[in-house]
């Protein structure tokens, strides 16, 4: 199964977060794919802390998703390590 990682700068009852993530989940159902069904997405918030949401990015990375997203850019540079953007998977 194919799996997708999320990672949300934003605590998991944040308001934002929650309508943000919830558009990602209703449009990858709209394309056919439905978390647990056909794909697996492993969600993190970081909750504005930036060492956990770098901690988080590894953690994702290191669960080798098919793609990996984050709604913010200074979240992006958690998924730095899983390599440079010509790397399978990297989309910036």
């Amino acid at each position: 199964m194919r799996r997708i990682g999320v990672l949300m700068s934003l605590a998991p009852e944040d308001s934002e977060g929650q309508a943000r993530f919830t558009a990602f989940v209703q449009g990858l159902q709209e394309l056919g794919w439905t978390d647990r069904r056909n794909v697996r997405i492993d969600t993190r918030w970081g909750a504005g802390d930036a060492d956990r949401t770098r901690k988080y990015a590894v953690e994702l990375v290191a669960l080798a998703p098919f793609r990996a997203c984050t709604h913010k850019r200074r979240a992006l540079a958690g998924f730095r390590s899983w390599g440079e953007p010509d790397t399978p998977g990297w989309r910036e």
